[in-house]
This record gives structure tokens, C-alpha cells and sequence, in this order.
């Protein structure tokens, strides 16, 4: 690309892959899936600069699963980024705590994947997206339900549709 790697941002994946632990997937499979992967994300235009991966399993999960801050840690540290510079966009409540341990400074759930269902729930409850939650934000009228079941933990967070409507979100800030 034509831009400086020093001055795009860095992009990380960090994934829990308990089927390495389990022995059911080899990390040579793991590793070529996601080459594949992004092969695909640089045909469009996107990059990864590194893919951080846990394959522990949860019974027996270092501080590098989600929702364990470690991964996140490693990958700021290898970029050399703060964690008030660092953005986290996932699908899971692991996820956004995993960010939340590691100080990161924006923390963007999806309504993909792992989200879908709160995507369906939000929609029918006519809630448009993108959504800022903040601690004690408004009224009591979904007390019980935690901020749409995101623990105090894991707020600030923003909830949007998909990633692209994270990527929006992240690029007008």
C-alpha cells in the first residue's frame, strides 16, 4: 500500500481456539485457515498484522483467553500502541471484558457471529444502532437486564450492527 506501515493503524485478531487444546484441530490447520484468511482480507483491501491465538481450553485457560486480558496485552505491546489508542471489536461478552482488563480505550460489540441474537433482540425492541452504553445510562426500564446483558465490567461499550459498522465507527473518530 501506498501508506507508511509505521502511520496505518495495526490491526490484531486475537481468538480463543479451544479445539487446538482439545486436540481436534492441529495448529499447522489453524495457521494455514488463517493464512486463507487473510489472503481474502487483502484481496479486498483490508490487512492483519498479527493473529494472536489462545488454545487453551476454558478448564484449563491461562490469562491469554478471553476473557483474560493477555492476547490483548501481547498484541499492544508488539505494536507498540496504548491502550487509550486501541479499539477491540468482538462478538462475544469475553470479548469486550477481555478489553475492558486490558484497558482499552474503545470497546465495539457486534451483532454478528456470536451477537446475532442480541442483534434480533435490539431490533425488536426498535433500538437503533450504533449504540453507546455507558454505566447507569438512562432510565431503569431494562433493570434486570444489566445493559442489554453486558456486565458494568465490560461499559463504555458501543454496539453495532457488523463489523463495517464498527469500521465506520472507528474511522469517523
Amino acid at each position: 500500500s501506498s501508506s507508511s506501515s509505521s502511520s496505518k493503524r495495526k490491526v490484531a485478531i486475537v481468538t480463543n481456539q479451544s479445539c487446538i487444546g482439545r486436540k481436534l484441530l492441529t495448529e499447522d490447520s489453524l495457521s494455514s485457515m488463517h493464512s486463507m484468511m487473510k489472503q481474502e482480507i487483502e484481496q479486498q483491501g483490508g490487512y492483519i498484522d498479527s493473529i494472536h491465538v489462545a488454545p487453551d481450553t476454558p478448564e484449563n485457560a491461562s490469562d491469554r483467553r478471553k476473557p483474560g486480558p493477555g492476547m490483548l496485552l501481547e498484541a499492544m505491546s508488539l505494536h507498540h500502541v496504548e491502550p487509550d489508542n486501541t479499539a477491540m471489536v468482538g462478538d462475544t461478552i469475553n470479548d469486550m471484558l477481555a478489553a475492558s482488563r486490558a484497558g482499552v480505550g474503545t470497546r465495539i460489540l457486534v451483532c454478528t457471529g456470536h451477537g446475532e441474537k442480541r442483534g434480533f433482540e435490539l431490533k425488536a425492541k426498535g433500538i437503533q444502532l450504533p449504540l453507546l452504553l455507558r454505566e447507569s445510562s438512562g432510565s431503569d426500564d431494562n433493570n434486570g437486564d444489566d445493559a442489554f446483558g453486558i456486565p458494568a465490567e465490560a461499559l463504555p461499550c458501543w454496539i453495532c450492527a457488523d463489523l463495517n459498522a464498527a469500521v465506520d465507527l472507528l474511522c469517523a473518530s
